[in-house]
This record gives C-alpha cells, structure tokens and sequence, in this order.
C-alpha cells in the first residue's frame, strides 16, 4: 500500500510540474514558437504539416489533461481526509519550488542573455 501511495505520489507530482510549465506557455506562447519553428526547420516541414502538427500536439496536452484529473480523483479514492489534505500541501510545497526554480532559469537566461 504504501508503495503504491508512493508511485502515485510520483506520478501527481510529475503531472503538476508538466502542468505549471504548461500553464505558464498557455495559448501558444514564445516556448511552443520556439520548438515549432525548430521542427520546421529541421525537418522541413510544410505549412500544412505544421497546422497537422499543432492540432495533434493541442489533442495530446487535452488528453494529459484528461488522465491527470482522472488520476487525481482515483488517488483521492485511495486517501482519507486527513491524507488529502497532506497530499494538497505536498503538492503546494512541489508546485512553489517549481515556480521558484522556473523563475529562477529564467532569470539566469535572461542574465547570460
């Protein structure tokens, strides 16, 4: 049991840190720019395979989104109260040092830059 509160822990945990930078690059964003105009390149892509390309990455982030929320409410299954509750502020912790440590990259780029 404890294992698998383990494991699931993980698995949230890496969830969240896909979703905190996802949500700072929300709507397009200059990262998604950046990594379009790099497969372009390399690549060589078409116009139109660049539109297939975006529309296959928007369902693939829908779709983590969907299995993510789906875990969370099975974990929450798993847990009892007082473990949810614990279970929010270890994520609070994780998703503030995350931010710190985002903001912390991008600061030192912008300084090298």
């Amino acid at each position: 049991m404890r294992n698998l509160l383990i494991a699931s822990v993980t698995a949230i945990t890496l969830g969240l840190s896909g979703s905190v930078f996802a949500a700072q690059h929300k709507g397009g964003g200059e990262h998604k720019d950046r990594y379009m105009d790099r497969l372009t390149e390399e690549l060589d892509l078409s116009a139109e395979q660049q539109e297939q390309f975006r529309e296959i990455k928007k369902e693939q982030m829908e779709k983590h989104r969907e299995i993510h929320e789906e875990s969370k409410e099975r974990m929450d299954e798993v847990l009892d109260e007082e473990q949810r509750e614990r279970f929010d502020e270890f994520h609070e912790k994780n998703r503030d040092k995350m931010m710190k440590n985002y903001g912390d990259k991008k600061s030192m780029k912008s300084e090298n830059n």
